[in-house]
């Protein structure tokens, strides 16, 4: 009997996988096509990133002025309901308690416990959308002296609104009480600012005459006056406001230089 012979095995031509150092690289044009998409991403990435950054700093501005119209509120009701406005250091020496009281020192006492009147500073008054590091205060608030309307001129030296009483404010809800610090780009005020110390710096942050809302951003004479002291578009194209019944809002630049709603609707009159 023949033994079965085991079946030859056919030969098959090995698969060599490639070694890891011949793997082909990357064309030219490969390199070029991604790099273009990676750019296409980072413009389509970039001005949203902004956006939300613009957007972030505008609600924690509002965040700010909200607070400071509690501080104003509470101010106002210790004090016979008297809003503070244009500031003149130093205010106790007025024949009126707190006439003209600055409302940076009116309001930080109940922004800050146990707050030292020698020293002026909250991070309430700072915005982060604010370009000046060299100003305590970013925001100015309402010190107009309307004579007898709105289109009357805007005040005068010596012709400026001292504390008003709340209940007799007639457009409260339409008047702005506070919005945007100009951003002081020549350093004009910031200068001036710096030599003083903070309880009289605390009068600049007002606005008293209609060149403080439309006048010329740089060039200020020594104390600040013939400059303009409000910021426009300070988020984008607006400005956030707080109006004179403690709202806080939204105004653009052609509504703030609107001297309209700056009046109260209140003829001058002293407290």
């Amino acid at each position: 009997m023949t033994a079965s012979r085991a079946p030859v095995p056919i030969s098959r031509p090995v698969r060599r996988l490639p070694r890891t150092d011949e793997a082909r690289a990357f064309t030219l044009i490969e390199l070029l096509v991604v790099m273009s998409i990676i750019s296409m991403l980072m413009g389509l990435l970039l001005p949203a990133l902004g956006e939300a950054r613009r957007a972030s700093r505008a609600s924690a501005c509002a965040s700010n002025q909200h607070q400071i119209a509690l501080a104003v509120t509470q101010f106002a009701g210790d004090h016979f309901d008297l809003l503070p406005r244009e500031g003149i250091s130093p205010w106790y020496e007025r024949p009126r308690f707190g006439s003209h009281i600055p409302w940076i020192e009116a309001t930080r006492p109940y922004l800050v416990a146990g707050a030292d009147k020698n020293d002026l500073r909250s991070p309430v008054y700072l915005d982060a959308a604010h370009p000046n590091p060299n100003h305590p205060v970013h925001y100015v608030v309402n010190g107009i002296a309307f004579e007898q309307g709105a289109g009357r001129h805007i005040g005068g030296e010596g012709d400026r609104r001292a504390a008003s009483f709340s209940s007799r404010l007639h457009r409260a809800a339409d008047t702005i009480y506070l919005t945007a610090f100009t951003d002081d780009r020549d350093n004009s005020i910031a200068l001036n600012v710096g030599v003083w110390n903070l309880k009289l710096a605390a009068g600049v942050y007002d606005v008293w005459l209609g060149i403080h809302i439309w006048g010329p951003d740089t060039g200020s004479n020594w104390n600040a006056t013939n400059v303009r002291r409000v910021g426009y578009g300070r988020h984008g194209s607006t400005n956030n406001v707080l109006f004179a019944d403690m709202h806080v809002g939204k105004l653009k630049t052609p509504a703030i230089q609107d001297q309209a709603n700056w009046f109260d609707g209140e003829p001058k009159r002293s407290p």
